[in-house]
């Protein structure tokens, strides 16, 4: 719709009056200029301006004057009404004078290139059509006659710092900005591409048209390599070096050695650049591709563009002065006999196009978003949002590979001859042939590789393949577990600057806590964690009788026994009983006496029962992540290994042992969860309900991120320890896997203890915990989180803790809603809740001339006495242990109680609790003795049902003294 960005005029009069010099000028392909006078009207009429009979508004006051105004967003080649009206609002503002004018605005250009398929020749199976024809190609130093043409004109290359450009950079020196100022290091180097549509149709079997314009035509035009899920940007940022790696991130600087990484080292390390950072992706290169393609009008870029360096890996920055577009065409030297002797030193020169350094050559490159799977068929990313090697989701399309199955790979380089054509599949390969070595250059000349279960590499740096690794080059033959190590390219793909809030509302006055959360904002949107029933095969003990058995007395056989003195065996009890002969070694008879001999009664009958083990079937459940997994801050929440305040290498999430290059973790660093910055907002919206809203950036002040703020400076990262805390030979408090967790320490000495790691460590503070409250709730929509999360490790009959490291191997996110001898583990946090509580520091309770008060540190300050302090008086303080009934809900007091109850029971099969909302104990009172989550020991049993019910669970937030269920946690932040 047209909208109005500026009016200028004076005037005054009488009468209806008169609209004349009305002339619409500088009509363009998106706007035009509007002027006209007006004479005669009287002072309370307004003049308005109505397109294609929609009325956009009033205008202003009409006066015998000169008015002007610039009309603006309108489409292009549209054909326009422009109609001036006079309203006489004394006349119930009626029309009483209009003037119209048509108006045509202006095409923008469609740049196209024509391929025949059927012609083998790079540099004429291409021609132009519609704006392109006539129009210079570029060449090996210079954009040619595409110069002055969009987008080609608008790429520039910048200095990029978390998501904002500082400044643009020379475009013929990248050590310097335009201003002459010298790029440093604490920027990357990126290359702003701005947004354009592109379509392509098959014309026939044999011929496809690539399209490109400013402006989209129809639906079928797209610009996907600008979009992040639903958001389209005005521009992308391109590293215009390979990857080197620096303090643990991809990085795009000059004067580095490109780093090899695996591929999903690469996409890690990428993306703690921060939100929208991502490894080089299959859109930004297809959009290259294409943009390439228009520039040349030829599918040999190696020939027309630059060979490219097939030798020694070069440092970035080798094309640093060489402007925009440059490279060397290979070239032979050839005696008089005409044996090639030598070349011109081509396939040792780097090439740039865009002004993006060794687009191929150098080094391979990886390529996000795009896979096989089992049966070698494409997987594409259709909306830049996060990727993954492997796995699909509803972000995603498969399509058929016509060139590969699942038992026939192209495991060694094809050459592409023929390609999908297709808007979102363009120069995907679905024909090919074998490589000619030293032959003439045919069809699309780069080579192609691929097997199911692959990720994606390009521009390959292969001596052997040497002139075949060009703009098309190609291969997925690398599988996951195959560990190689390429380089990773930096992209940034700015988000949705209107945030997405995910959120939820609870009910606090509905009495079944799976009843009391419903979704608002962005997460009605999505798909929700889903409760999933598995099985499994249990021994069960059971008691089976043992069958009876009649005990009888044997006949004794006749006869006699040989020897020294035969004698008689007796053949009755009576001649047994007669006495006792008891001999000598030699046979004779010592003494006798008569001394009966009986048999012992047999015991009375009596049930007799064995243990026997039998196979049960068992029901448990999990929750999935549902689209979580892919939004942010949950996709960026991650485990890593921590030395000293630095990060020394992010760990696999599926295996806690494991850093993500496969290597072993060693002992001699921490594990930890890195927590991206974010924004909360709990807030009442009436008596009755409160919203929990979680956001990456601050909508309003009512948006806060204290978890991540440091008395008044935010940071972008906090880490909280993966394990219960622990203390290894020295003494320091640790967070390791397999130790045990230590417990009957007060909060002053474990915090001592903590801070003795270092600036910016610390003990698990009441901030944190609020973090993982809200994050919780969010994306599991349940007042009841051992429902959704599994009850924990809380079985009262035990005495001894787990160990940490119980569940390195389940991923990030896991728990059992039965089992009651099973940890739990939230966000890659093993026991937040059950087997040991967790000391909270930061919030200190205290009762002053019988006003109750909570005071909360900012984290940059922790005492025993609440000193320095935010201070909340009148809050409630709970008799001894009990449930939460109802919550504070605001953005700092949180989901602390101020409404308890003495009961909480379940329905028989635990689905639902009648007492109370939420399912965890508190105990609010005077002092800075808090914990957090609740140990093994908090289940207590219900005497009616005959059930254990856990009390334990991530709102649990209690004073109490130390004891041998009490432990603690490390946390790191990081200076601001």
């Amino acid at each position: 719709m047209a909208g109005i960005i500026g009016m200028s005029g004076v005037g005054g009069g009488s009468s209806y009056g008169e609209i004349i010099n009305f002339q619409v000028d500088e009509v363009g392909k998106t706007c035009f200029f509007v002027s006209y006078d007006v004479r005669g009207a009287e002072t309370d009429c307004t003049h308005n301006l109505v397109l294609n009979g929609k009325e956009l508004g009033a205008d202003g006051k009409v006066g015998n004057g000169h008015f002007e105004l610039t009309v603006a967003n309108l489409e292009p080649e549209i054909e326009y009404g422009v109609q001036i009206k006079i309203n006489n609002n004394n006349n119930n503002g009626y029309e009483v004078y209009s003037k119209t004018l048509a108006v045509k605005t202006e095409k923008y250009p469609i740049y196209s290139v024509i391929i025949d398929e059927t012609d083998p020749n790079p540099s004429t199976r291409c021609t132009y059509a519609n704006d392109s024809v006539d129009i210079p190609v570029a060449t090996h130093t210079s954009y040619g006659g595409w110069e002055n043409i969009y987008p080609f004109n608008s790429t520039r290359p910048c200095g990029l710092k978390n998501g904002e450009v500082v400044k643009y950079i020379n475009p013929n020196d990248y050590t310097k900005y335009e201003d002459e100022t010298p790029v440093t290091e604490d920027v990357d180097v990126m290359i702003e591409i701005p947004k354009f549509y592109w379509n392509t149709e098959r014309i026939d079997d044999s011929h496809i048209r690539i399209d490109i314009s400013r402006w989209r035509y129809s639906d079928y035009w797209d610009c996907p390599a600008h979009t992040s899920g639903d958001y389209e940007s005005d521009y992308i940022y391109v590293g215009a070096y390979e990857g080197s790696l620096i303090d643990k991130k991809m990085r795009s600087v000059s004067g580095q050695t490109p780093s090899k990484v695996t591929f999903e080292e690469g996409e890690e390390y990428c993306t703690r650049n921060g939100e929208g950072y991502h490894q080089y992706n299959y859109f930004s290169d297809l959009a290259i591709q294409i943009l390439y393609l228009t520039a040349y009008k030829n599918t040999d870029s190696q020939s027309v563009l630059g060979h490219g360096n097939a030798f020694d890996i070069k440092n970035t920055g080798s094309c640093d002065n060489k402007g925009m577009v440059y490279g060397k065409k290979l070239e032979y030297i050839k005696d008089d006999s005409g044996q090639i002797t030598d070349d011109n030193g081509a396939d040792k020169e780097p090439i740039k196009f865009l002004g993006i350094e060794n687009l191929y050559g150098n080094t391979a490159t990886w390529l996000s978003g795009l896979c096989t799977d089992d049966y070698g068929n494409w997987i594409i990313n259709m909306k830049n949002d996060l990727f993954k090697p492997y796995g699909i989701n509803e972000n995603c399309i498969k399509v058929k590979n016509s060139v590969v199955s699942k038992t026939n790979y192209i495991s060694t380089p094809n050459k592409i001859a023929n390609v999908f054509g297709f808007r979102d599949t363009l120069f995907l390969p679905s024909g090919t042939i074998g490589v000619n070595k030293f032959g003439v250059p045919e069809y699309y000349c780069d080579t192609f590789r691929v097997e199911a279960n692959s990720v994606a590499m390009k521009g390959e740096n292969d001596k052997l393949y040497w002139n075949n690794a060009g703009i098309f080059n190609l291969s997925l033959n690398t599988k996951k577990d195959m560990n190689i190590k390429v380089n990773s390219r930096l992209v940034y793909i700015p988000p949705n600057p209107e945030s997405k809030v995910f959120g939820v509302r609870v009910n606090e006055t509905v009495r079944f806590a799976e009843q009391a959360v419903t979704l608002i904002e962005d997460s009605t949107n999505i798909e929700q964690p889903q409760r999933i029933e598995h099985t499994r095969i249990v021994k069960e003990a059971i008691e089976v009788p043992i069958e009876e058995i009649p005990m009888t007395i044997p006949e004794l056989d006749e006869g006699t026994v040989e020897g020294s003195n035969n004698k008689d065996i007796p053949q009755t009890l009576e001649e047994l009983n007669e006495g006792i002969v008891e001999m000598d070694k030699n046979g004779d008879t010592l003494v006798t006496e008569d001394t009966p001999m009986t048999i012992p009664e047999l015991e009375e009958d009596k049930p007799k029962t064995r243990i026997e083990y039998v196979d049960k079937v068992e029901h448990y459940y999990t929750m999935n992540n549902g689209d979580y997994e892919w939004i942010y801050p949950y996709s960026l929440i991650r485990p890593v290994a921590l030395k000293d305040g630095k990060i020394v290498e992010y760990i696999e999430k599926e295996d806690f042992s494991k850093y993500i290059n496969g290597s072993n973790i060693t002992d001699d660093i921490d594990v930890m969860i890195e927590f991206p910055k974010l924004y909360i907002c709990v807030e009442k919206v009436n008596f009755e309900e409160y919203e929990v809203k979680i956001s990456n950036r601050k909508i309003n002040e009512k948006y806060i991120c204290p978890a991540h703020t440091v008395g008044t400076k935010e940071v972008n990262n906090i880490y909280i320890a993966a394990y219960e805390a622990s203390q290894d030979a020295t003494g320091k408090i640790r967070s390791q896997s397999g130790k045990k967790p230590i417990t009957n320490m007060t909060l002053t000495n474990f915090r001592a203890k903590c801070q003795e790691r270092g600036k910016g460590y610390n003990s698990f503070n009441y901030y944190s915990a609020l973090l993982l409250e809200a994050l919780q709730l969010i994306m599991y929509p349940y007042l009841n989180c051992q429902w959704t999360n599994g009850i924990g490790y809380g079985n009262v009959g035990n005495t001894a803790l787990l160990n940490t490291g119980q569940l390195d191997k389940f991923g990030m996110t896991y728990g059992y809603t039965y089992d009651k001898n099973k940890a739990m583990k939230f966000l890659g946090i093993e026991n937040l809740w059950g087997n040991t509580a967790t000391l909270v520091d930061g919030i200190f309770a205290s009762t002053s001339n019988g006003i109750n008060s909570i005071s909360i540190s900012k984290n940059d300050i922790f005492n025993d006495t609440g000193e320095g302090y935010e201070k909340f008086d009148n809050v409630a303080f709970s008799n001894g242990n009990q449930y939460i009934v109802k919550v504070h809900a605001d953005s700092k007091l949180g989901f602390i109680a101020k409404e308890f109850a003495n009961m909480d029971i379940y329905n028989e099969d635990r689905s639902v609790y009648y007492t109370t909302l939420y399912s965890d104990s508190t105990n609010i009172k005077a002092g800075s003795s808090f914990t957090y989550g609740g140990s093994y020991k908090d289940l207590k049993v219900d005497s009616t049902l005959k059930i254990e019910i856990p009390t334990a669970g991530v709102f649990c937030l209690r004073n109490e003294a130390t004891s041998a269920t009490v432990g603690g946690r490390l946390i790191y932040i990081p200076e601001s």
